[in-house]
């Protein structure tokens, strides 16, 4: 009688081809994954960007109620030169007094004393999507007559003409090169009324060193309104839209043509 044992499978074998084969389609398939990773990340960053601009808007509407106008754009010094920004004016509205308590308010905001309070990152002026901010701020106010920052002066809401939800109080402006303590902001009167951003055939805003919004979120960059809504603005939105957004009333030659 004969033992019939059972034949063991035989191993597998790749041949060279059928390895290429394999890459292949892991490439094709990491292929299709990246960008749907990539962009569901950005949508996680950008989710944290609309809450820094709304706790930003919120601190606002607090300093508003609190002392009947919005924090100055910047506070001068005895011979009227910025002293401190309103990035720290409104530190107690956003749960971060610790940092508004330490820092020496009369004296520069780069002094010995306030840079030991300020020398490191703060998140709560970063975009999460601009890479290697280090301690500067993506989140700048717009100064000029008019406008929701007419330094050295304070506005109010009840000269917002125009509507608090039409007016831009804090847009975004990546790369910015001003520290978050500083009190250096865009001038309205030399600044570009566009918006830099990524492009599906550009990963960096092409900004460079312009004074202009930009943004690290392709197609364009947010901003908190004056009545604390986020909104996100189109890199293709006009130049004479995006002006009028920064303006709080009409001027006087715009009131006569009304008359």
């Amino acid at each position: 009688m004969n033992d019939h044992s059972p034949e063991e499978p035989a191993p597998l074998q790749f041949t060279l081809g059928g390895m290429f084969v394999l890459v292949a389609v892991v490439a094709l398939l990491l292929g299709l994954l990246l960008p749907a990773i990539n962009a569901a990340r950005e949508a996680g960053r950008r989710s944290q960007c609309i809450n820094n601009l709304k706790m930003i808007g919120i601190a606002m509407h607090n300093y508003h109620d609190c002392h009947r106008a919005l924090p100055l754009g910047y506070t001068p010094d005895e011979q009227m030169r910025p002293r401190s920004s309103w990035r720290i004016a409104v530190f107690p509205f956003m749960e971060s007094s610790d940092i508004y308590d330490r820092y020496h308010h009369y004296e520069p905001w780069n002094s010995r004393s306030n840079m030991q309070v300020g020398n490191f990152p703060n998140r709560a002026y970063q975009c999460p999507s601009e890479p290697a901010c280090g301690v500067n701020t993506s989140y700048v106010a717009v100064l000029g007559p008019r406008t929701a920052w007419p330094a050295p002066k304070a506005s109010q809401f009840q000269e917002y003409t125009r509507g608090t939800v039409n007016t831009i109080l804090i847009p975004e402006m990546s790369e910015s090169g001003i520290h978050w303590m500083e009190p250096r902001d865009l001038q309205f009167d030399v600044m570009e009324f566009k918006i830099f951003a990524p492009s599906p055939l550009r990963s960096s805003s092409g900004r460079g060193s312009r004074q202009a919004l930009s943004s690290a979120h392709p197609g364009g960059a947010q901003a908190v309104f004056a009545d604390a809504h986020v909104e996100f603005l189109s890199a293709e939105i006009s130049s004479d839209v995006l002006r009028e957004m920064f303006l709080i009333g009409k001027g006087e030659d715009e009131a006569g043509d009304d008359e």
